[in-house]
Protein backbone atom coordinates (compact mmCIF):
# COMPACT_ATOMS: atom_id res chain seq x y z
CA UNK A 1 0.00 0.00 0.00
CA UNK A 2 0.95 3.65 -0.42
CA UNK A 3 1.13 4.17 3.35
CA UNK A 4 3.80 1.46 3.67
CA UNK A 5 5.91 2.80 0.79
CA UNK A 6 5.61 6.32 2.20
CA UNK A 7 6.71 5.40 5.74
CA UNK A 8 9.54 3.10 4.67
CA UNK A 9 10.87 5.71 2.23
CA UNK A 10 11.11 8.23 5.06
CA UNK A 11 12.63 5.66 7.42
CA UNK A 12 15.27 4.39 4.97
CA UNK A 13 16.34 7.83 3.74
CA UNK A 14 16.59 9.09 7.33
CA UNK A 15 18.64 6.07 8.41
CA UNK A 16 21.04 6.27 5.47
CA UNK A 17 21.48 10.04 5.84
CA UNK A 18 22.12 9.78 9.59
CA UNK A 19 24.84 7.15 9.01
CA UNK A 20 26.51 9.12 6.21
CA UNK A 21 26.46 12.39 8.19
CA UNK A 22 27.75 10.63 11.33
CA UNK A 23 30.73 9.24 9.38
CA UNK A 24 31.47 12.65 7.80
CA UNK A 25 31.24 14.46 11.17
CA UNK A 26 33.57 11.86 12.69
CA UNK A 27 36.05 12.40 9.84
CA UNK A 28 35.98 16.18 10.37
CA UNK A 29 36.29 15.68 14.14
CA UNK A 30 39.73 14.04 13.86
CA UNK A 31 41.11 17.25 12.34
CA UNK A 32 39.75 19.56 15.05
CA UNK A 33 41.94 21.02 17.82
CA UNK A 34 41.36 19.72 21.37
CA UNK A 35 39.31 22.75 22.45
CA UNK A 36 36.95 22.38 19.49
CA UNK A 37 36.63 18.64 20.19
CA UNK A 38 35.55 19.36 23.76
CA UNK A 39 32.89 21.80 22.51
CA UNK A 40 31.60 19.23 20.00
CA UNK A 41 31.33 16.56 22.70
CA UNK A 42 29.44 18.96 25.00
CA UNK A 43 26.95 19.73 22.22
CA UNK A 44 26.48 16.01 21.55
CA UNK A 45 25.95 15.31 25.27
CA UNK A 46 23.29 18.03 25.55
CA UNK A 47 21.40 17.02 22.40
CA UNK A 48 21.49 13.33 23.31
CA UNK A 49 19.48 13.87 26.49
CA UNK A 50 16.70 15.79 24.73
CA UNK A 51 13.51 13.71 24.29
CA UNK A 52 12.45 12.84 20.73
CA UNK A 53 9.15 14.65 21.05
CA UNK A 54 10.88 17.83 22.27
CA UNK A 55 13.13 17.88 19.17
CA UNK A 56 10.20 17.29 16.81
CA UNK A 57 7.94 19.92 18.40
CA UNK A 58 10.81 22.44 18.54
CA UNK A 59 11.36 22.06 14.78
CA UNK A 60 7.62 22.48 14.19
CA UNK A 61 7.49 25.68 16.24
CA UNK A 62 10.61 27.06 14.55
CA UNK A 63 9.05 26.67 11.10
CA UNK A 64 5.77 28.20 12.30
CA UNK A 65 7.67 31.09 13.94
CA UNK A 66 9.60 31.83 10.73
CA UNK A 67 6.38 31.73 8.70
CA UNK A 68 4.52 34.06 11.10
CA UNK A 69 7.32 36.63 11.26
CA UNK A 70 8.55 36.56 7.66
CA UNK A 71 5.66 35.15 5.64
CA UNK A 72 8.08 32.62 4.16
CA UNK A 73 6.79 29.06 4.07
CA UNK A 74 10.01 27.04 4.16
CA UNK A 75 8.42 23.60 4.01
CA UNK A 76 4.96 22.10 4.12
CA UNK A 77 4.46 21.12 7.74
CA UNK A 78 1.43 18.84 7.72
CA UNK A 79 0.34 16.00 5.46
CA UNK A 80 -3.41 16.60 5.37
CA UNK A 81 -3.78 16.65 1.58
CA UNK A 82 -0.42 15.39 0.30
CA UNK A 83 2.64 13.46 1.41
CA UNK A 84 5.40 15.50 3.04
CA UNK A 85 9.01 14.35 3.10
CA UNK A 86 11.64 16.97 3.97
CA UNK A 87 10.68 17.82 7.57
CA UNK A 88 9.79 14.25 8.65
CA UNK A 89 13.07 12.96 7.18
CA UNK A 90 15.03 15.73 8.91
CA UNK A 91 13.34 15.09 12.27
CA UNK A 92 13.78 11.33 12.06
CA UNK A 93 17.40 11.67 10.94
CA UNK A 94 18.30 13.94 13.88
CA UNK A 95 17.04 11.49 16.51
CA UNK A 96 19.78 8.81 16.19
CA UNK A 97 22.39 11.14 14.68
CA UNK A 98 24.10 12.35 17.85
CA UNK A 99 24.12 8.85 19.34
CA UNK A 100 25.80 7.62 16.16
CA UNK A 101 28.34 10.45 16.16
CA UNK A 102 29.30 9.76 19.78
CA UNK A 103 29.67 6.04 19.02
CA UNK A 104 31.78 6.56 15.89
CA UNK A 105 33.99 9.19 17.55
CA UNK A 106 34.69 6.82 20.45
CA UNK A 107 35.63 4.01 18.05
CA UNK A 108 37.78 6.33 15.91
CA UNK A 109 39.69 7.70 18.91
CA UNK A 110 40.30 4.15 20.12
CA UNK A 111 41.60 3.13 16.68
CA UNK A 112 43.94 6.14 16.42
CA UNK A 113 45.64 5.06 19.65
CA UNK A 114 46.56 1.66 18.22
CA UNK A 115 50.08 0.81 17.12
CA UNK A 116 49.30 0.30 13.43
CA UNK A 117 47.88 3.83 13.17
CA UNK A 118 50.89 5.35 14.94
CA UNK A 119 53.17 3.42 12.58
CA UNK A 120 51.19 4.61 9.55
CA UNK A 121 51.41 8.24 10.74
CA UNK A 122 55.17 7.83 11.31
CA UNK A 123 55.62 6.57 7.74
CA UNK A 124 53.83 9.61 6.33
CA UNK A 125 50.37 8.20 5.65
CA UNK A 126 47.75 10.98 5.80
CA UNK A 127 44.91 11.01 8.32
CA UNK A 128 42.33 10.75 5.57
CA UNK A 129 44.01 7.64 4.14
CA UNK A 130 44.18 6.05 7.59
CA UNK A 131 40.53 6.90 8.22
CA UNK A 132 39.07 5.56 4.97
CA UNK A 133 41.42 2.61 4.45
CA UNK A 134 41.58 1.29 8.01
CA UNK A 135 39.31 3.02 10.55
CA UNK A 136 36.28 3.13 8.25
CA UNK A 137 36.14 -0.69 8.22
CA UNK A 138 35.70 -0.78 11.99
CA UNK A 139 33.09 1.97 11.83
CA UNK A 140 31.04 -0.12 9.38
CA UNK A 141 31.38 -3.13 11.66
CA UNK A 142 30.15 -1.10 14.65
CA UNK A 143 27.22 0.26 12.64
CA UNK A 144 26.30 -3.32 11.84
CA UNK A 145 26.34 -4.23 15.55
CA UNK A 146 24.19 -1.25 16.60
CA UNK A 147 21.89 -1.26 13.56
CA UNK A 148 19.08 -3.14 15.32
CA UNK A 149 18.95 -0.64 18.20
CA UNK A 150 19.13 2.37 15.87
CA UNK A 151 16.44 0.97 13.58
CA UNK A 152 13.93 0.32 16.37
CA UNK A 153 14.62 3.70 18.00
CA UNK A 154 13.86 5.39 14.68
CA UNK A 155 10.78 3.24 14.15
CA UNK A 156 9.31 4.23 17.52
CA UNK A 157 10.03 7.88 16.71
CA UNK A 158 8.39 7.51 13.30
CA UNK A 159 5.04 6.80 14.98
CA UNK A 160 5.32 10.10 16.89
CA UNK A 161 6.36 11.99 13.74
CA UNK A 162 3.46 10.58 11.71
CA UNK A 163 1.03 11.62 14.45
CA UNK A 164 2.41 15.13 15.01
CA UNK A 165 2.69 15.91 11.29
CA UNK A 166 -0.71 14.36 10.47
CA UNK A 167 0.90 11.99 7.98
CA UNK A 168 -0.89 9.11 6.28
CA UNK A 169 1.81 6.66 7.26
CA UNK A 170 2.05 2.92 7.84
CA UNK A 171 3.15 2.87 11.49
CA UNK A 172 0.29 5.14 12.57
CA UNK A 173 -2.10 3.01 10.53
CA UNK A 174 -0.85 -0.10 12.35
CA UNK A 175 -1.34 1.60 15.71
CA UNK A 176 -4.90 2.67 14.92
CA UNK A 177 -5.99 -0.73 13.58
CA UNK A 178 -4.10 -2.87 16.08
CA UNK A 179 -4.84 -6.60 16.02
CA UNK A 180 -2.75 -9.77 16.10
CA UNK A 181 -2.95 -10.27 12.32
CA UNK A 182 -2.18 -6.63 11.51
CA UNK A 183 0.72 -6.60 13.98
CA UNK A 184 2.25 -9.82 12.58
CA UNK A 185 2.04 -8.67 8.96
CA UNK A 186 3.21 -5.17 9.90
CA UNK A 187 6.33 -6.43 11.71
CA UNK A 188 7.28 -8.63 8.73
CA UNK A 189 6.89 -5.69 6.33
CA UNK A 190 8.84 -3.39 8.66
CA UNK A 191 11.72 -5.87 8.88
CA UNK A 192 12.20 -5.96 5.09
CA UNK A 193 13.96 -2.54 4.90
CA UNK A 194 16.01 -3.48 7.97
CA UNK A 195 17.21 -6.61 6.18
CA UNK A 196 18.16 -4.59 3.09
CA UNK A 197 20.22 -2.07 5.11
CA UNK A 198 21.82 -4.87 7.14
CA UNK A 199 22.92 -6.70 3.98
CA UNK A 200 24.25 -3.48 2.41
CA UNK A 201 26.41 -2.67 5.43
CA UNK A 202 27.52 -6.29 5.73
CA UNK A 203 28.60 -6.34 2.07
CA UNK A 204 30.55 -3.11 2.69
CA UNK A 205 32.25 -4.72 5.70
CA UNK A 206 33.17 -7.80 3.64
CA UNK A 207 34.49 -5.71 0.73
CA UNK A 208 36.67 -3.60 3.03
CA UNK A 209 38.14 -6.72 4.56
CA UNK A 210 36.85 -6.69 8.11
Amino acid sequence: PKAYTYSMTILLISLILSMIIAVLVTFIYIYLPRKAKRIVMKIITITEILPDIFIIISIQYLIIYIYKHTGIKIFQLYGFSSNIYVIPIFCLMIIPLFMLIRLLIAITEEEYEKMYVEFAVATGVSRSQIFFKHVFRNLCYSLLQYLTVIYWVMLSSLIIIEYLFQMKGFTLLMYRFMSEDVLAIGIILILIPYGIIFLLIKSTVIKTGV
